[in-house]
């Protein structure tokens, strides 16, 4: 690491040259005796309920190592994050793999770890994920609950009113990708 001499000095970029002349070494460019590779199964829905997970055809691969859910994660004893990216947002705790439904479009579900890079994604594909879709709420107009719910993830939710420049814009910002009850 190259320190300035000032902290107002500019520190020049030293990996630029590694990079652009093609000696980057990048996480896909190892490999190991025995590696692995996991994927995670997403959502294709912004709010429902987990029926049921198989992992049946999946396993039936000898590219199968092994798979986890999140309540796999819970009975092993890891806790969720604590997520508070906006300074005026209520924390909310978080799942790595969603547990018993998920509340946006692309939350993992589901991971699976396989010998080869090659059949990762087909065997992404055979796990079945079974779903009941919950009503989705996409604006504050429909949401018709009173306030949002700390648990939401994917959502900005201010609980003080931003500071705008021009009075024509409203007081409040809220985008909501889904309910969560």
């Amino acid at each position: 690491m190259v320190l300035p001499s000032n902290v107002k000095d500019p520190v020049g970029r030293i990996e630029d040259k590694r990079l652009l002349t093609g000696r980057g070494v990048f996480v896909d460019d190892l490999n190991f005796p025995n590696q692995a590779y996991m994927g995670l199964v997403l959502s294709p829905f912004a709010h429902a309920r987990i029926k049921h997970i198989d992992f049946t055809k999946a396993s039936s691969s000898p590219d199968f190592i092994d798979s986890l859910t999140g309540e796999d994660l819970i009975n092993g004893g890891v806790l969720p994050i604590s997520q508070n990216p906006w300074p005026f947002q209520k924390r909310a705790k978080r799942h790595h793999l969603a547990v018993g439904k998920v509340r946006f479009a692309g939350e993992p579900v589901a991971a699976i770890l396989v010998k080869s890079k090659s059949s990762l994604e087909d065997l992404i594909d055979l796990v079945e994920v079974e779903y009941e879709e919950l009503p989705v709420v996409a604006t504050k107009m429909n949401q018709g609950r009173g306030k949002p719910s700390s648990t939401m993830i994917g959502a900005i939710t201010f609980l003080k009113p931003l500071k705008r420049r021009k009075a024509t814009q409203k007081r409040q910002f809220q985008t909501r990708l889904s309910a969560s009850s």
